[in-house]
Formats: structure tokens, C-alpha cells, sequence
């Protein structure tokens, strides 16, 4: 589990809290995304009335939905405990402070193959909905493995409310999985790595959020050390010199990395939890090598796009992505390193492989889900959506690997919590030609 799934869980709290004492103050209101947070630029706008939808097909794209909420009717009587009982609302009380500003967050992962991990996300978060947060989070798990940082970002009055932006963390992993670089590499040649991360950086909002709310830019240093090396436990064979499978840029070394990274976004959606319609786009570009010899550098650029197309009434969405990016080194000679390839794979892309099933230096990927609502909690902003997806991408050498050869594909169902300010997460279960596989991914798939 990433530590940032604990930090968007215990962030969803504090804004679920919010709701809950709004709620509680104004019985009869309609809630609605608005207020302090749509000034901090979190909501661009209110969601709009939705209107009759699309009679072509209307049944068609109902059907999905009734197996859904077929599927779930066993789990009705939970539904009305919890709606009776006020279940979430005491569950945030026991996990928030009386002004809802601080949320702690416990950790328990029991089902990975690394180990039992226990550990916790405190965060600080006020006023709410704001960009001014501190975020700590831990992680430890029986094999050692181990994951800790902190995150610190603010508002600056002075520069018309554009945020700035420290943090710093370490992590080790001692069974990561390596499937070596390229696309031709099948589930038989993994192996297993260990990999230690220090992180340190500041970045800084470029746009003024008041002015375009709908736009923003980012400019970020980083310090970053690497060290690859041998792997312990029994999840697959340990990668060794004269291996089959070729050994990673840096494999043996304690690498150190100065980062620039420059990121521009565009995103109209209507709502950052629960969104109907709207466009994201993206564009980064990073550029990094290592001081100590290591000849590995590299300028990594990636761009994605998505949209949000509503089909019917009663939140039907049609969400499409896609995206591509290249990772080449800036110096002769030199190589990219392990954690600037571009990687498909894990909770966002080819859901139904693991995380950096694929690796190379070019990639792309796309995605198309049918999302649906089958639950609200109390009339509340707050509900359950589920969705069918399909996967596809493929990362390559050079240009002509990415349209040639066997194409990896990923389909399943995932289901959705989410709420007006926030996605609180997404349960999910694909399936590939590598397998089943079931995971918990945070934010939107972009």
C-alpha cells in the first residue's frame, strides 16, 4: 500500500467531516458543492441539473447498472444500518477532532505478499478544503519494508494565494518486483529487487488560482537518492549478475539525483469526487541525473487527456483517457534510471497487471470506463458508484515497439466511494493475461 492512499483516506475524513456538521446545522438544505472550497479553487463550479439524457440506447446502458445494484441487494440491511444508525458519521467523530480540522487515519494491510503492514496518516488541514495541510504518514511491515514521509503546503497570501510546497520521505522495499525492460517480458521473468528512497522537494504553484481557476502550472526541485540492490524473501527468484533477465541502470549503487520538473494542467470537471462531465489534460516534463558517476540521466516527458462524457440521468458517465510519455537520456552514453522509465501497470494503468509490470523508455496507455451510482448515504453528497473498465497500453524501445507485437489488455469492475470534494477511493478487480488482480487505487484514473 502507498503511504499517499492513507493521506487522500484521512483528507477525505476532514472533508466528509465538513459535510457532516453542515448537514447537521441546515437539516432541510440541499447540500451542494460550494463555499470556502469552491474559493479555494477546489470546486470550479456547482453541479449542474441533469436533464432528460439520451434516448437512444437508454435501456442498453441501464442494464449494468440494475446487475450492480442486483449484485448488491444481500448488503441492503447494512445500508440501512448505517443510514439509521448514523454509522459514518461516528465513525468520523471517533477519527476527528471536535473542530474536524485534524483526522488520524490507522493502517492495516494484511493481504500483501510483502507482509503485515500497520501504520497511520495524521493530518492538519485548515480552513477545509484549502491547499493549507500538514500531512505525516508511516508505514512498517513484518519483512522490514518501511515508509515514512511528510508533507507540508501553504497558501501564500503575498503571491495572490498560489500555494508552495515541502516534503521529504524514505522508503525501503526489499521484495520489489522487477520484470526486466521491454515489452516481451512475460510473468515467468520476475524477479525480485531491493530499492531504498530518500525524497526531498519544493515546489510552487506558477498560476493565480483566483484568475484561472480552470488552469494551473507548477514548478518543482527535488533531491532524490537511489539505491538498488539485492532482494530478499520468496515471492520470486532474487536478481543476480548474469542473470537472464539484464540488470537495471544503477543495480549495486547508492545513485544521488538534483530533479527539475515543470507541470502544466487543465481540468474543467464539474466536480473533483463526483464527476460527470469535464476535461483534464496534462503535461510534464522532467529532467535529472545522478552526481556520482553513475552515467544515468534522463528528460522524461508525459501528456494525458481525459474526458467526462454523461450518457443518462442519475450519474451515468462515460470516462475516456489517454496518454503517452518517453524517457531518453540527455547525455551520450548515459542510461535512464530505474524510477524515470516509463511503467504501466499497478492501480491507473493495465489494472489487471502488477505495478511496473512494463518498463521501457516510450509507452502510452488508454482507458474507458462506464461509471453509474447505486447508493447515496443519506441524501448526502456522498455515494457508491461502480463501473466496468477496460485497459490497453504498451511501452517500447523505439517507436515502431509500440505498434507492433501482442498488445496487453486489462478488464474488471471497480467499485467507488465518492463525495462532491473528494474520491475517497476505488476497490477494484481486473483481469489479464497475466491473471486476477485486486487492488485499492486513489483519485481519478487520468
Amino acid at each position: 500500500m502507498r503511504l499517499c492512499r492513507a493521506s487522500a483516506l484521512a483528507s477525505a475524513l476532514l472533508t466528509l467531516a465538513a459535510v457532516a456538521e453542515a448537514r447537521a446545522g441546515e437539516p432541510e438544505a440541499e447540500p451542494t458543492a460550494t463555499s470556502s472550497a469552491a474559493e479555494d479553487g477546489l470546486v470550479r463550479r456547482e453541479r449542474p441539473e441533469e436533464g432528460p439524457g439520451l434516448e437512444v440506447g437508454r435501456l442498453a446502458l441501464r442494464f449494468p447498472g440494475a446487475l450492480i445494484e442486483l449484485a448488491f441487494t444481500p448488503l441492503l440491511p447494512v445500508a440501512v444500518a448505517m443510514d439509521k444508525y448514523h454509522l459514518l458519521d461516528r465513525v468520523i467523530d471517533l477519527l476527528t477532532n471536535d473542530d474536524k480540522t485534524i483526522a488520524f487515519v490507522p493502517v492495516v494491510d494484511p493481504f500483501n505478499s510483502s507482509g503485515l503492514g500497520l501504520g497511520g496518516s495524521l493530518i492538519y488541514n485548515e480552513p477545509l478544503g484549502s491547499a493549507d495541510r500538514l500531512v505525516l504518514l508511516g508505514l512498517m511491515r513484518t519483512n522490514r519494508d518501511r515508509n515514512f514521509s511528510i508533507h507540508l503546503s501553504r497558501r501564500v497570501p503575498t503571491f495572490s494565494g498560489r500555494t508552495l510546497s515541502l516534503g521529504a520521505s524514505y522508503s525501503a522495499d526489499h521484495d520489489t518486483r522487477y520484470f526486466g525492460i521491454g515489452q516481451e517480458r512475460t510473468k515467468d521473468d520476475q524477479r525480485i529487487i531491493r530499492t531504498d528512497a530518500v525524497n526531498a522537494s519544493f515546489s510552487f504553484t506558477l498560476l493565480n488560482p483566483a484568475r484561472l481557476p480552470e488552469y494551473d502550472a507548477e514548478v518543482e526541485v527535488a533531491y532524490r537518492r537511489r539505491r538498488l540492490g539485492l532482494g530478499t524473501g520468496t515471492r520470486a527468484p532474487v536478481l543476480v549478475e548474469n542473470d537472464n533477465i539484464p540488470l537495471p541502470a544503477g543495480f549495486g549503487q547508492v545513485l544521488d539525483y538534483p530533479e527539475l520538473t515543470l507541470s502544466l494542467l487543465y481540468d474543467s470537471r464539474d466536480s473533483l469526487g463526483r464527476t460527470t462531465r469535464g476535461m483534464v489534460g496534462r503535461l510534464q516534463v522532467v529532467a535529472t541525473r545522478d552526481m556520482n558517476d553513475g552515467n544515468t540521466s534522463a528528460i522524461r516527458t508525459s501528456g494525458s487527456f481525459a474526458v467526462f462524457i454523461p450518457v443518462l440521468p442519475l450519474y451515468r458517465t462515460v470516462f475516456l483517457s489517454v496518454g503517452v510519455a518517453a524517457a531518453i537520456p540527455f547525455i551520450p552514453g548515459d542510461r535512464v534510471p530505474l524510477h524515470q522509465l516509463v511503467n504501466l501497470g499497478g492501480t491507473n494503468t493495465l489494472r489487471g497487471y502488477v505495478a511496473d509490470r512494463y518498463l521501457d523508455r516510450l509507452g502510452w496507455w488508454a482507458t474507458a470506463e462506464y461509471r453509474f451510482k447505486f447508493y447515496e448515504y443519506e441524501a448526502s453528497s456522498m455515494q457508491l458508484s461502480a463501473a466496468a473498465f477496460v485497459d490497453t497500453g504498451k511501452v517500447g524501445a523505439e517507436p515502431v515497439d509500440l505498434v507492433k507485437g501482442t498488445l496487453p489488455w486489462s478488464v474488471g469492475v471497480n467499485i467507488r466511494a465518492e463525495q462532491n470534494l473528494v474520491l475517497l477511493g476505488r476497490l477494484q478487480v481486473a483481469f489479464s493475461p497475466d491473471g486476477f488482480r485486486f487492488s485499492v487505487g486513489l483519485g481519478e484514473v487520468l
